[in-house]
């Protein structure tokens, strides 16, 4: 992160705050920032009633691509596990993810199934590629998720944050952060609640001694996530376990955790991801 004075001036910083730069791509940043800006706006500022926000813009340096926003403090839910603090954070998550879903920001660009499908034939080719002990389960997964897709008719499409995770949320006190609201899209609400199960799912093959709490965890999500319209119970076992493909590729490249690869491919939930995701 580089901060490049202009006509003598410092960064926006002062006492009161802790500053991040994130650095985007120029073309992007003005869209950025107006998206960043329209969520506190519409309800995720800093004023909030119900304690549900964004870290807040401060600046944008169009130039270079640079958005400066507040620091935000707080717990993750990821460093809540194994932790009683756990349940609780998975719970504000849910509450969090159903404001967002119900947030409408303009000028977004759609994100559907067939993207979702685009980019796992991506990962999956690169990693079958690179480990071929991993190949036929990689392929087998993806082969059963483009023949069992979920019609995209059956989706109403919401505001997705299209990389809710354990990581992305903070709690301090009453108070909940959202972070890095990059990738926004128009997208199935499916979409961001299998990814953040998915992930909780995968932290049991990390931490297996901690199952019985992450799956308390799961359930505390889905019962304070009040998003619903209709079908989304029947689309959410499909992304899961598209999440769980996504998070098989990516940590087989990491070595630490790639022992932990095949189990998680021949576990049930990308087996037989049509039935309950829980």
């Amino acid at each position: 992160v580089i901060w490049q004075p202009k006509n003598g001036q410092p960064p926006p910083q002062s006492p009161k705050h802790d500053v991040v730069i994130k650095m985007s791509r120029k073309r992007n940043a003005l869209s950025l920032w107006t998206r960043w800006r329209q969520l506190e706006h519409d309800g995720f500022g800093h004023k909030s009633a119900d304690r549900m926000i964004v870290p807040k813009s401060l600046l944008l340096h169009q130039s270079t691509g640079a958005i400066f926003q507040e620091f935000a403090y707080g717990t993750s839910i990821h460093d809540m596990v194994g932790s009683d603090e756990l349940t609780e954070g998975c719970a504000a998550a849910g509450r969090i993810l159903s404001k967002l879903h119900r947030t409408r920001i303009s000028g977004l660009g759609n994100y559907s199934v067939d993207d979702e499908i685009g980019h796992l034939v991506w990962l999956v080719e690169s990693t079958a590629s690179s480990f071929p002990s991993l190949r036929d389960d990689l392929q087998d997964r993806l082969a059963a998720l483009t023949t069992n897709r979920p019609s995209a008719e059956r989706a109403v499409p919401v505001t997705c944050h299209r990389d809710f995770y354990d990581k992305q949320i903070l709690c301090d006190g009453d108070q909940t952060v959202l972070l890095d609201c990059d990738t926004l899209a128009l997208a199935d609400p499916a979409l961001d609640c299998g990814n953040f199960i998915a992930h909780l799912q995968w932290r049991t093959h990390q931490n297996p001694d901690r199952s019985d709490t992450l799956r308390r965890g799961i359930e505390a999500f889905t019962q304070s996530y009040s998003w619903q319209d209709g079908s989304l119970t029947a689309r959410l076992p499909w992304w899961t376990a598209a999440s769980l493909l996504r998070l098989a590729c990516l940590y087989a490249w990491r070595p630490r955790w790639r022992q932990q690869v095949p189990s998680l491919l021949r576990s049930r939930r990308l087996q037989g991801f049509a039935t309950a995701a829980l």
